[in-house]
């Protein structure tokens, strides 16, 4: 509770005065009447008379003192305790080439990722964080956000890339990937590359991509999504080779 004119409070010290005054200058004094009953009647009315006199006068003061508080213009303020809190804007770039589709990972490699990345986006509360997809070309999924349900139902929502734009451009997504994170307004920035191969396409080599991320200061996690197997299922394509090129992904 606090007051927006607390100077009118100052009029409070006058109430003692005021009463004071009227103590002493006959304004109090109990009420009279004359009458020609009895002594009981009599002392009946004059004590009746007493006590309106005193309760009016106590009414007078208590609205004189609600007034003076009213003019103060008293109001209730929320207290509220500043947390300071470390938030990380971050995007997600998952790869959907068609390699995604490898069965070691049950049911494949992408619905692992995909439930890898819903899993990490609600243990990430505070962040912002965004989804950008790539295969021979990359694409954002979704601009950084808080809503993590919006994300959630996004990440479920990733399919393979059509057969037009397969392939795997690691470096072009890296590169995309600071491009959207160069600008923004906290200190820390990460992204966490998923993918299962190795650079075969695009224009941008991954590691002069990744030295354009580190002049902005943002740092890169990865993972490799595939096994140590020579050789993976993808439904309509037989066996594959196992292309994870873990010096690149480091």
């Amino acid at each position: 509770m606090e007051f927006q004119h607390p100077w009118y409070l100052a009029l409070l010290f006058l109430i003692p005065l005021l009463i004071g005054w009227y103590t002493t200058s006959g304004h109090m004094k109990e009420a009279t009447y004359r009458i020609s009953s009895s002594s009981f009647i009599s002392k009946e009315i004059h004590q009746a008379g007493t006590r309106r006199n005193f309760l009016l006068k106590f009414l007078y003061f208590s609205v004189l003192v609600l007034l003076i508080i009213g003019l103060a213009r008293p109001r209730h303020v929320d207290q509220f305790q500043e947390t300071k809190v470390n938030v990380i804007d971050m995007l997600l770039v998952l790869d959907i080439s068609s390699s995604m589709l490898a069965d070691d990972f049950p049911p494949n490699r992408l619905e692992a990722v995909k439930k890898t990345a819903s899993e990490f986006i609600s243990g990430r509360e505070q962040d912002r964080i965004g989804i950008l997809v790539f295969a021979g070309e990359s694409f954002i999924q979704c601009p950084l956000t808080v809503d993590k349900d919006v994300l959630r139902n996004l990440v479920n929502e990733i399919t393979v890339a059509s057969k037009e734009y397969d392939g795997t451009a690691i470096g072009m997504a890296i590169a995309n990937a600071t491009n959207r994170l160069r600008n923004t307004d906290v200190e820390s920035r990460v992204m966490i590359l998923l993918s299962d191969g190795s650079n075969n396409a695009g224009q941008i080599d991954p590691k002069t991509a990744a030295e354009l991320a580190a002049e902005y200061k943002i740092k890169i996690y990865t993972i490799g999504a595939g096994t140590n197997q020579s050789f993976t299922q993808i439904p309509g394509r037989g066996l594959i080779r196992n292309e994870i090129d873990e010096e690149s992904l480091k």
